[in-house]
C-alpha cells in the first residue's frame, strides 16, 4: 500500500503513479508517465493509479485539485482464462484504492496518454472546471486542447 499511500496523499506531486496486479498487490512505483507506461506488461492483468492535478490559474489566484486516473489494463497477450482475472481484480482494486476521479480500460501502450485521461477527467463534469491539467513534470495540457479534439 505505500505506493497507494503516496499517490493519494492530498500533498503528492502530480505524475506519482503505481501499478498493482489483481490481487493487489503493488508491483511497480515511479513518477512520470514514461514510467508508467512502461510498467503495463503485454501479457499481464495489471491496474494503474496516476495522480494528476486540476489546476485553476487566474489573475491572483491559483486552485490545485488532485485527481486519480485509474488504468484497467488487460494486455494484448493476455490468454482467454487470464482475462477473467480482470473482472475480478476491478473490485478488489476498488476495494483498496477509493477515491480515483476516472477510470481509462487500455490494452495497448497507445491507449494509455495524458491526453485519454485529460478528456474522462473533463467528460466526468463538474460545474467549475480547471484551466490546465498537470500530469507532472512538463506534461501539462490546457482545457482548450482537450475541447479541440
Amino acid at each position: 500500500m505505500a505506493g497507494w499511500n503516496v499517490v493519494s496523499d492530498q500533498k503528492s506531486e502530480a505524475g506519482e503513479w503505481v501499478v498493482a496486479n489483481s490481487t493487489g498487490e503493488e508491483l511497480a512505483t515511479g513518477q512520470g508517465m514514461g514510467g508508467f507506461i512502461a510498467a503495463f506488461e503485454e501479457d499481464k492483468v495489471l491496474f494503474g493509479a496516476y495522480r494528476c492535478h486540476g489546476v485553476d490559474e487566474q489573475e491572483n489566484v491559483a486552485s490545485v485539485r488532485p485527481k486519480i486516473c485509474r488504468v484497467n489494463w488487460v494486455g494484448a497477450k493476455v490468454p482467454m482464462m487470464k482475462k477473467m482475472q480482470a473482472l475480478q481484480g476491478k473490485a478488489k482494486i476498488s476495494d483498496i484504492w477509493s477515491g480515483t476521479a476516472i477510470e481509462v480500460d487500455a490494452n495497448k501502450p497507445e491507449e494509455i496518454t495524458a491526453q485519454a485521461m485529460g478528456k474522462a477527467l473533463l467528460a466526468c463534469g463538474g460545474a467549475h472546471k480547471p484551466t490546465h491539467y498537470d500530469f507532472g513534470g512538463d506534461d501539462k495540457i490546457p482545457l482548450a486542447d482537450l475541447y479541440n479534439e
